[in-house]
């Protein structure tokens, strides 16, 4: 952080201006009125070519935040001795006399005593503030990067500062430093509400386990993925309990109804049985989510709506097994058509689970198609069956990582 001494010699006229406007404020007419912006040690083509301010105002607090502005455009600029010398109304003109100063720029910025993995994960190079204009927003954005990393890496307590500066011809050199404070990592999640949810899953999915490094980054994210979970709602935003070195996560979790059933049932006349009895036909399908409270997921469907046809579907997919980062996922598909053939798909698969719902998976899938009869005077004519008799078994790779900010209505990011 840069300390006052950069500008304390522009402080009186800083103060003088602010005097200034408290009493304008008592004389300033209904009416609007109109800023015009003298330099004293520059020409107006500066202001032209590095100043964006408007000039019509309606009142002083309006114009006292534009002049500010301006200001803070020329520090940006490295421009640190800015400042308004003098502010006069004339009938409906205000004439503010803006000193500009010369760019300061960096001598050095030199490593006081960050780690030096702290320095290559936000890329600060000395070499990059040497002879370099000075720029606040520069220098801003290099602590920000540093708090930031420290918060993500267990230090949520840490602080950054500039020590050692010094000024001379318009030129700062300065040392920079870093208090991480003390460590922190997770002590446990904290659940508050009626929702039906394991710990293990839980803490898997949000990527926060127990004695992992505390994480900002983390525990920002816990509000979009616990939306993207079918089963589960908010009562209220998380929080976190600090208790010497140890973080705790504070949820608020109620259940939401995310299973379903859906039936459909009919009647067809059977025309293959004699006594003309009525054929029941019809579908049914289920779809279960955490039942158990492990996040499992349970598909099954049934099919029938003409005689002797029917195709079963039933899907299985649990995660996170005995805590480590790997679930299941399996899938199995039968289609019958009448008396003739019957398709069988099964398909099995390993996942490795990250964060948020993606993984990798490894799988294995069969699919079969058996002849259920065979037409012996067609095969005796030379004609071959349409369907015969197929076994196909693959080996595969499946990939699915999405950074989307919400998940099944999303207005921003990518899934691949």
């Amino acid at each position: 952080m840069l300390n006052d001494s950069l500008i304390v010699h522009r402080k009186s006229k800083i103060a003088h201006l602010l005097l200034l406007f408290f009493f304008c404020q008592n004389t300033l007419a209904q009416n609007s009125f109109s800023l015009q912006l003298i330099p004293t040690d520059k020409d107006t083509s500066f202001l032209q070519k590095n100043l964006e301010y408007q000039t019509l105002f309606f009142d002083s607090i309006s114009l006292k935040s534009e002049l500010k502005q301006v200001l803070i455009q020329l520090y940006s600029q490295s421009f640190l001795e800015a400042s308004i010398d003098k502010l006069e109304k004339k009938d409906t003109i205000f004439h503010a006399h803006l000193y500009i100063g010369n760019p300061y720029e960096w001598a050095n910025l030199k490593n006081g005593n960050v780690e030096k993995t702290f320095l290559s994960q936000v890329g600060f190079l000395e070499k990059l503030y040497q002879k370099k204009p000075f720029s606040y927003s520069e220098l801003a954005n290099l602590q920000e990067k540093l708090l930031d990393y420290a918060e993500n890496n267990g230090y949520p307590f840490a602080s950054v500062w500039l020590d050692s500066i010094r000024i001379f011809e318009q030129k700062i050199e300065a040392q920079i430093f870093m208090d991480k404070g003390k460590t922190v990592t997770l002590d446990s999640l904290k659940m508050t509400g009626d929702a039906k949810i394991s710990k293990t899953y839980l803490s898997n999915y949000l990527g926060l386990k127990e004695g992992s490094l505390y994480s900002k980054k983390k525990v920002l994210q816990i509000r979009d993925r616990i939306r993207e979970l079918p089963f589960l709602k908010e009562k209220s935003p998380p929080t976190v309990t600090f208790l010497e070195n140890k973080a705790t996560i504070n949820l608020f979790l109620d259940k939401k109804k995310a299973s379903r059933f859906d039936f459909l049932i009919g009647f067809l006349p059977n025309n293959n049985n004699e006594d003309n009895r009525l054929l029941l036909t019809g579908n049914f399908e289920a779809e279960m989510e955490n039942q158990f409270g492990l996040g499992e997921k349970i598909h099954a469907s049934f099919e029938r709506l003409r005689p002797s046809t029917q195709e079963l579907e039933v899907a299985f997919a649990y995660p996170y097994i005995l805590d480590l980062p790997f679930g299941v996922d399996v899938q199995f598909n039968q289609y019958k058509f009448d008396s003739t053939f019957s398709d069988v798909i099964f398909d099995f698969g390993v996942q490795y689970l990250l964060e948020g719902g993606n993984y990798l998976k490894v799988f294995w899938n069969n699919a079969s198609s058996n002849l259920l009869s065979v037409d012996t005077n067609r095969i005796k004519q030379g004609r071959i069956p349409n369907n015969l008799d197929v076994t196909n078994s693959t080996f595969g790779l499946e990939y699915s990582w999405q950074k989307l900010d919400y998940r099944f209505n999303p207005r921003k990011g990518w899934s691949f």
